[in-house]
């Protein structure tokens, strides 16, 4: 299964980190791909929330920006 990180603090979810996650979801659905997603709380990186962060077999990519 894949997992998917997202930042789920004030700014983040200001930014539409909920609607990233909805369609990450539904994207993943049309596809049949298991997906699990994990909400996370501020890393101080403001300038990159919404923050989210993709896991693979090799570690975590992050996807800054969406």
């Amino acid at each position: 299964m894949t997992r998917v990180f997202i930042s789920a603090d004030a700014a983040s979810l200001a930014l539409g980190s909920r609607r990233i996650a909805a369609l990450l979801v539904e994207e993943a659905s049309r596809r049949g791909i298991a997906l699990e997603i994990v909400s996370t709380g501020s890393r101080g990186l403001f300038w990159l929330e919404p923050l989210v962060e993709v896991e693979t077999a090799e570690g975590r990519i992050d996807l800054p920006s969406l």
